[in-house]
C-alpha cells in the first residue's frame, strides 16, 4: 500500500523542470487566441489570422488578407474576425474563405453575443460612428446601439451587456464599466470608474482585466451580480491584465509586461509563471485541453502544461460508469505483482 501511495502522488507531483515552450507559430506579432469549433485561431498584427488543429502544434495560415486582427469571435455557424480600421470579416467555412462585412469602417476590439444577437465594439477615432453595433441576422446587417467615441471590452453574460465605454477614443475619460439589460439600448454606470481590457466568466462569477485608465488602476477585479458592482481582487502595480483564463480553482492574467500570474488561494497572493517564457508582453491567453496559451507581442505563441503550474494532470475528460480493484497477481510476495 505504501508503495502505491507513492505511485499516485508521483502522477500528480509537480514538474520541477517544466516551462513554456515556443510553439511553431514564431516570430510573428500575436494579438489574439480563440476557440472555433474545437480549434485554436491566432490573429496578427500583420499576417492576417492562423489555425492549429492539434493543439498548437502546427499552425496553417488561412486566407484571411494580411491586416491586423484585434478579436476572434465563433457565433452559431459563423467565424467572425475584428480588425483595425477594416471592421469585421466573416468565415462560414472554418476560416477558408472570409468576407467583409458591411460594418467596414470600424476599429473592432471585441466581440461578443447574446442567443440571437452578435454585438461589436468600435473605436475609430477617425470616424464619427463610434460606439456598439449589433446584428440580429448573424452578421449581415448591423445597427448602431450606442454612439460614445470608444468601447472596449465587452461581454454578455446573465442578461446584461457589459462594456468599458469612454467619451474620448484614447480611453483618458473618466467613464468605465457599464452594463445594459436591454441589449445595449440603455446604459448603466457600475460602482467602478476603472478600464476594463478584458471580460471572463467563471461559473455565476466574473472577472475583470483592468488596465491603464484615467484614474490609473491596474489589477483584477469581480463582480458577484453579472457586473452591477465589482469588488477589487488585486492590484498589481503598474500592470494591465490584458487577457484572463481559468482553470479548476486557478485563475490566470496575462499582462502587458510582466507575463502571466496565477493564483488558486481566494487571489489573495498572486505568483509569477514565466519559466522559459521569451516574451512576457501578452496580449492574450487561453486555456485549452489541459495547456495554457499566450499571445506575444512579438514572438508567437506559447503553451505550457497546466499540471506543471496547477500540479493536477488531465488525464481524461471522460467519466466512468463504476470503479472497482481486482486481486493482484502473481500473489502473494512476488517481486513484481499487477493490479487491474
Amino acid at each position: 500500500m505504501k508503495n502505491l501511495l507513492v505511485i499516485l502522488a508521483m502522477l500528480v507531483a509537480v514538474s520541477a523542470s517544466g516551462q513554456w515552450t515556443q510553439t511553431s507559430l514564431q516570430n510573428i506579432k500575436t494579438e489574439c487566441l480563440s476557440i472555433c469549433y474545437g480549434n485554436i485561431y491566432s490573429g496578427t498584427t500583420d499576417s492576417g489570422i492562423y489555425v492549429s488543429t492539434n493543439n498548437g502544434l502546427n499552425w496553417n495560415k488561412t486566407s484571411f488578407i494580411n491586416t491586423r486582427v484585434l478579436c476572434i469571435y465563433q457565433f452559431k455557424n459563423k467565424i467572425f474576425a475584428g480588425t483595425s480600421n477594416l471592421g469585421i470579416f466573416v468565415s462560414a467555412d472554418s476560416g477558408r474563405n472570409w468576407t467583409q462585412t458591411i460594418l467596414n469602417n470600424q476599429y473592432v476590439t471585441s466581440i461578443t453575443s447574446d442567443s440571437t444577437n452578435i454585438y461589436a465594439s468600435d473605436k475609430n477615432i477617425f470616424s464619427t460612428t463610434r460606439g456598439i453595433f449589433k446584428s440580429s441576422n448573424n452578421g449581415t446587417n448591423w445597427i448602431q446601439v450606442l454612439n460614445v467615441s470608444a468601447v472596449g471590452a465587452m461581454l454578455f453574460v446573465g442578461n446584461n451587456l457589459l462594456a468599458t465605454l469612454h467619451s474620448d477614443p484614447i480611453f483618458v475619460s473618466p467613464n468605465g464599466m457599464f452594463y445594459s439589460t436591454n441589449y445595449g439600448s440603455n446604459w448603466i454606470q457600475s460602482n467602478s470608474s476603472a478600464t476594463a481590457y478584458c471580460y471572463m466568466k467563471k461559473d455565476s462569477l466574473v472577472y475583470a482585466g483592468i488596465g491603464v485608465g484615467h484614474y490609473i488602476i491596474y489589477g483584477v477585479r469581480m463582480s458577484t451580480d453579472y457586473g452591477v458592482s465589482w469588488q477589487v481582487l488585486t492590484v498589481f502595480n503598474n500592470k494591465s491584465v490584458l487577457s484572463m483564463g481559468y482553470s479548476n480553482n486557478y485563475l490566470f492574467a496575462a499582462t502587458s509586461d510582466q507575463g502571466v500570474y496565477t493564483s488558486n488561494n481566494n487571489f489573495a497572493t498572486w505568483q509569477r509563471v514565466n519559466q522559459g517564457l521569451g516574451d512576457t508582453i501578452l496580449n492574450s491567453l487561453l486555456v485549452k485541453d489541459g495547456y495554457i496559451f499566450v499571445a506575444t507581442r512579438d514572438h508567437g505563441v506559447w503553451k505550457r502544461a497546466l499540471s506543471e503550474i496547477t500540479g493536477i494532470q488531465n488525464i481524461s475528460t471522460e467519466t466512468p460508469s463504476k470503479y472497482s480493484l481486482s486481486q493482484n497477481y502473481p500473489n502473494p510476495f512476488n517481486p513484481v505483482t499487477i493490479i487491474r
